[in-house]
């Protein structure tokens, strides 16, 4: 007679007590449970399946029964494919026929078979989680659509706007149930893959979506392991994710940084008007900028700012009180000092870029800009240069496009390195204490290798000393700190004078160096050893003795840096002057603005102002002065400024489109008959403008 689901499948419809159907062996892996009680069993199927006894009992024992059972269907003999072509009737008189061949001949016979309804005939997974009375989604409450979306009205399956999960599902979706893309309904079922993504409705927070003790099965491994992905890489950075719709109105996981407060602050600090302001008020800039969240601060900075514009413009003559801070400054400062509600709550994935000068030479910056995996194969900074081998040689454009790249990207870098280093604001280093024994270099490193294992630097930091440490880490886990075995290379005195200080103050006062910094404080003051009279011995630095371990370390690397030349800084100075000023720049790549027009330039082109003495003498711009401006460009066109805290760029929007509501975005909607033209002036494939989302040009 012909199968349940299809007529040509072979299925088993009676098993006689007993006989060898009946008792035949099962070769499927099944799990050594001890034995289990009946309240046990029935309590294990409104639990998630785990490790446990009889959780794998429950999971597997109703397919690892011995002996045939109705509604079986045969797929195979012997490893041979039972062909369901044809008529039922010929289909299962060749099964009969080959196990009685079998069987007259006294050989084994194995048999395969499929147990079970297949989906949608098929109970629904995780009874655990939903459609069970005992489980958090119970049926009666949530029904179907809240998790799956489609038409709850359909009632049959082309209707209830179903969606393939491969172009293999669509096509027999077609064939066998009519299925067609209704376009008119506007909230079509995720398709299987992207199932998960519903849980987001209502765990915005993701965290109750991890494994838990009451559910060893994590609820949603891929949205979750998805939500660490861009945690782990700082997409957010780049890409806003805002999670919600308005004040106090949350709908879904808000993965936004938080407000620029504590950047403001260190622009205030940094500006000259900041020594003109009273003790009290320059105590308030130092104050916010160490406790950005402190809303009362704040706001007396903005009214202090108010203050000053208000001296602004009733400044007339020497006898009145004088504006502390530029006026452009201030509306700046101002403006970034405002409420935000609700604020984000994530700091910027990478580190401050503030006081970098004072930390790393120009030519680890160059070789760590160009090719961040060839200091450190570990780090998660992508790669933006050196990635034109792809473009085809063959086309018309090709060989012109990867001349501009090769003659370009390096001039584009030693830009930013030279802006990087201008615009670094002072840091003053922390200095060794007093009293410290002598010691030899020897015994430091030891001393300190011990230190960086016994306080915990280990937890966040990997190390070549310490391979062992990745045995004890979850693979998918983003380790917070870089990996520290080739600090040598970096910070080496006899690479960068400043490398050894800078790294004593960083470990002695992380906050020092960077504010909103997750580096811990680890209280490392002078040690002092002792004998049993309580006599000192010996006092040492536990901080110099980490800093002597972390520089011990051999390494071959070294920096390849790049020397430009004019042509080259000219030639891409034209490049990003042809667009708005094409008319003017040839007299603007020679002597550059007029203080007077420089002042009213609301983007990068305020770089290129020289005073109004140079201008009329038609003093040529300096190659420093044409990097600084390349260099700004260059940082607005990779959106440097979204992962790190870099000066002049602390009002500088996200450069990547906000993907909060990107998910929901019909593909009707996506204009991909413009790609190829997007291909050709975005990203890499030109140098042209782009909208860095903080430039604002003036035309000629």
């Amino acid at each position: 007679e012909a199968g349940l689901l299809n007529r040509g499948e072979v299925t088993v419809q009676f098993v006689e007590p007993y006989s060898l159907g009946a008792t035949a062996e099962s070769l499927a892996d099944i799990p050594v449970t001890e034995d289990q009680l009946a309240e046990d069993i029935v309590k294990s199927l409104l639990e998630s399946p785990g490790l446990s006894g009889v959780d794998l009992f429950t999971q597997t024992h109703v397919n690892t029964r011995p002996g045939f059972q109705l509604g079986d269907v045969l797929l195979a003999i012997n490893n041979d494919p039972l062909q369901a072509k044809g008529s039922s009737l010929r289909t299962k008189q060749a099964a009969v026929y080959r196990l009685l061949d079998l069987a007259s001949r006294g050989e084994a016979i194995e048999v395969t078979v499929r147990r079970g309804l297949p989906h949608p005939f098929s109970g629904h997974p995780r009874l655990d989680l939903f459609v069970g009375s005992l489980s958090p989604h119970q049926m009666s409450q949530f029904a179907c659509t809240v998790c799956h979306e489609g038409q709850g009205s359909a009632t049959t399956f082309k209707w209830a706007s179903h969606t393939p999960d491969s172009l293999g599902d669509r096509g027999d979706w077609m064939k066998e149930h009519g299925w067609f893309d209704n376009h008119h309904w506007v909230y079509p079922m995720h398709p299987k893959r992207s199932m998960e993504s519903s849980c987001l409705k209502c765990h915005h927070d993701v965290t109750e979506l991890q494994q838990s003790e009451r559910f060893p099965e994590p609820p949603a491994p891929k949205l979750t392991k998805g939500h660490s992905l861009i945690r782990k890489y700082g997409c957010y950075g780049c890409h806003e994710i805002n999670g919600y719709e308005g004040p106090g109105k949350r709908n879904g996981p808000d993965m936004r940084l938080e407000p620029n407060f504590f950047a403001a602050a260190l622009a205030l600090k940094a500006d000259e008007g900041f020594s003109k302001l009273p003790a009290e008020e320059q105590g308030l800039i130092e104050q916010l900028i160490n406790h950005p969240e402190e809303d009362d601060v704040r706001h007396r900075i903005s009214a202090l700012l108010v203050t000053d514009e208000v001296r602004e413009e009733s400044a007339q003559g020497d006898d009145v009180e004088q504006p502390v801070f530029e006026s452009r400054f201030r509306g700046k400062m101002a403006s970034l000092l405002k409420d935000v509600t609700p604020p984000g709550t994530l700091r910027k994935p990478g580190p401050s870029l503030r006081f970098v000068g004072k930390k790393a030479g120009g030519d680890f910056l160059y070789d760590w800009i160009q090719e961040p995996g060839r200091f450190r194969p570990s780090t998660r900074m992508p790669q933006f240069f050196g990635l034109w081998g792809h473009l085809d040689d063959d086309h018309a454009k090709a060989e012109e496009r990867d001349d501009r790249h090769q003659k370009f990207e390096p001039v584009e870098i030693q830009s930013m390195v030279a802006y990087l280093q201008d615009r670094t604001q002072g840091f003053e280093y922390l200095e060794p204490p007093l009293g410290i024994s002598e010691s030899t270099s020897e015994q430091r490193v030891t001393r300190g290798k011990a230190l960086f294992q016994e306080r915990g630097c280990l937890a966040c930091h990997s190390h070549q000393d310490f391979p062992g440490m990745e045995e004890y880490r979850d693979p998918q886990q983003s380790v917070q700190g870089p990996d520290l075995s080739s600090l040598a290379g970096k910070f080496g005195s006899d690479r960068n004078a400043n490398g050894p200080r800078w790294l004593y103050s960083w470990i002695k006062e992380p906050t020092r160096y960077h504010a909103r910094t997750v580096m811990p404080d680890l209280f490392l003051g002078p040690i002092e050893k002792k004998d049993v009279k309580g006599k000192v011995l010996e006092v040492t630095d536990p901080v110099a003795d980490i800093v002597e371990y972390l520089l011990s370390a051999q390494t071959d690397w070294k920096p390849l840096a790049q020397e430009v030349q004019s042509d080259q800084i000219n030639a891409l100075l034209e490049v990003y002057l042809e667009d708005g000023y094409a008319v003017a720049k040839a007299d603007i790549m020679k002597r550059g603005f007029a203080p007077a027009r420089a002042e009213r330039m609301q983007g990068h082109e305020g770089e290129l102002g020289v005073s109004q003495q140079d201008y009329d003498a038609e003093k040529p711009l300096s190659d420093a002065q044409k990097l600084r401006y390349l260099g700004r460009k260059s940082i607005a066109k990779y959106g440097c400024y979204g992962c790190h805290d870099i000066p002049g760029f602390e009002d500088a929007k996200p450069i990547g489109t906000g993907l909060a509501d990107w998910g929901r975005k019909d593909p009707g909607k996506l204009a991909f008959e413009h790609v190829n033209e997007f291909l050709a002036g975005h990203g890499h494939g030109g140098h042209g403008h782009g909208d860095d989302g903080h430039d604002d040009h003036g035309h000629d």
